[in-house]
């Protein structure tokens, strides 16, 4: 059923004008999607009476949009067409099923992938990837975005002492790591402190009250995103 909708969207974009050949606007919305590095579309909501494509706006995996933007926007030829980018994306997601040998190759030529070491058949993106992609996972050299998002969750609309937090974010941060995290986080004022001694308590400044979820996680990654980027801290 999906690949018969995938036909009728083809049919749909052609019939309008908008692509040239039957398959090349489907083509063309995969590739910029993930090549800005957004989820795939989805057509699983299609019938056979209907096509349904949900595009999704938000960016997950931003060391993949900064590796291709930076390819496509340097000096070097050919640029990345369609199924460039479609066969990279695989290739970044650990999928080498049907891969075009002809695109592989030209993709290993250009130095944007490796052959894994011990399998011919297996390939990885230039190492030029794996450092975005580790920067992307960081705030400056302070925090891991997901322990700032596993702190922020866990405080959200709640004070916690020490102990506590140490019990629910256990899974992925030690004593010290809490400690530590903690520490840096009321310095650069995403929590506050109430109470002394043993007492105290933990909890974010009430600029964030009145979020939850990913909209107080984004709210404080970009306040210290912009705080790191600031000229003071340069």
């Amino acid at each position: 059923e999906t690949s018969l909708a995938i036909e009728l969207a083809s049919e749909i974009l052609e019939k309008t004008g908008l692509v040239e050949r039957s398959g090349q606007g489907v083509d063309k919305i995969f590739s910029i999607t993930l090549s800005e590095g957004k989820a795939a579309p989805d057509y699983s909501k299609s019938g056979l009476l209907q096509v349904s494509l949900s595009i999704y706006s938000n960016v997950i995996d931003k060391a993949f949009h900064i590796f291709i933007n930076q390819y496509q926007m340097s000096d070097k030829e050919p640029k990345l067409g369609v199924e460039q980018i479609m066969t990279l994306h695989r290739i970044r997601n650990g999928r080498f099923q049907l891969l075009n040998n002809q695109i592989v190759q030209q993709l290993e030529s250009q130095g944007l992938i490796i052959r894994s070491s011990g399998n011919s058949m297996r390939y990885l993106l230039h190492n030029v990837f794996y450092e975005l992609e580790n920067q992307s996972q960081r705030i400056g050299k302070r925090y891991l975005i997901s322990e700032v998002e596993a702190v922020a969750l866990k405080l959200q609309g709640n004070s916690f002492k020490i102990g506590d937090l140490e019990d629910g974010l256990s899974d992925i941060l030690n004593r010290n790591q809490i400690k530590y995290l903690l520490k840096k986080l009321q310095e650069d004022a995403i929590i506050e402190t109430e109470g002394i001694a043993s007492g105290m308590r933990y909890l974010l400044k009430k600029e964030f009250n009145d979020l939850r979820g990913d909209l107080l996680v984004e709210t404080i990654l970009k306040k210290l995103n912009n705080d790191f980027n600031s000229p003071k801290r340069q």
